[in-house]
């Protein structure tokens, strides 16, 4: 199926991105994870902010997400110190589905 947005072809419906494949000492991986997490949990702070100011609306989505981004940040932290004590690299795929909805 194709589908048609401001003059910008999109040919499937469904489409996979790789964001992150390859290799890294923990340190860098570290680093590049940590900042990705943060950043979600920062987008969440904001909507409760956005939500309790502007709409006096419900945060348990986000609330719930900072909850479970903390905890990958802290199994992530947690095979990171591994890889770090045995002196071992260590390989991240990350990849993003984007599908479009109505």
């Amino acid at each position: 199926m194709m589908l048609k947005e401001k003059n910008n072809p999109v040919r499937e419906k469904s489409q996979d991105h790789k964001l992150i494949d390859g290799t890294f000492m923990p340190a860098d991986a570290n680093r590049f994870l940590m900042k990705l997490i943060n950043s979600k949990i920062d987008y969440h702070n904001l909507e409760i902010l956005s939500m309790r100011e502007r709409f006096n609306g419900d945060i348990s989505h986000s609330i719930k997400r900072i909850e479970e981004l903390k905890e990958t940040q802290e199994a992530i932290r947690q095979v990171l110190n591994i890889a770090f004590d045995n002196e071992m690299e260590v390989r991240v795929h990350c990849s993003v589905q984007l599908e479009l909805v109505k």
